[in-house]
């Protein structure tokens, strides 16, 4: 299995369930004005864009609002919903991703793209490379995989607030094999 298919899901429903409705929006606004006290933000949340099947260069501008709206949204739907923190290490995953891939989406399709530039990206692909794989081209073992810097950060803080046990071991394990398919399927 690749990432979760509810954080597709997750993916096309916050933003929906946010700024189709006046009202919901406005109580969201007003949550993220208390949560947001010390103006850290300018006590506006940023707009969440609908995610489209089609648009594929919106999707690190959704992923990056829920990241960044994390502890909002958590706060907003836990009325309704539990919200599974495993679902943040699998954004905070994702994020850096996809980000780059929208980038190198969007130069291809410039029309006067600078060709040193687009040298540039080619080792961009030779990086994902060689986060996964050993000179050999082979999968490298989960523990040398590199999943990055802020994921792994924030994997070993939700590690550590469990409760030691199997448990907690297998899910990290488990997240970290469904972050491996995705890095392998994005190669």
């Amino acid at each position: 299995d690749k990432l979760p298919s509810n954080l597709g899901y997750l993916l096309h429903e916050i933003p929906k369930g946010v700024s189709k409705s006046i009202l919901r929006r406005e109580s969201f606004k007003q949550l993220f004005m208390v949560m947001d006290a010390y103006e850290e933000r300018k006590r506006t949340p940023l707009p969440f864009q609908n995610l489209s099947y089609t648009r594929w260069l919106v999707r690190g501008k959704v992923i990056y609002n829920i990241l960044i709206n994390w502890e909002e949204l958590k706060a907003y739907f836990s009325v309704v919903l539990p919200i599974d923190p495993v679902n943040f290490l699998y954004f905070q995953f994702v994020s850096p991703v996809v980000t780059d891939f929208e980038r190198l989406n969007s130069l291809f399709q410039t029309t006067d793209a600078d060709p040193e530039y687009l040298v540039k990206c080619y080792f961009c692909t030779i990086s994902l490379q060689n986060r996964i794989l050993n000179k050999n081209a082979e999968l490298l073992p989960v523990n040398k995989i590199d999943y990055g810097a802020k994921f792994t950060q924030e994997l070993n803080t939700y590690i550590e607030r469990q409760p030691h046990s199997a448990q907690v071991v297998e899910i990290a394990a488990d997240i970290k094999q469904r972050c491996t398919y995705f890095l392998c399927e994005a190669l």
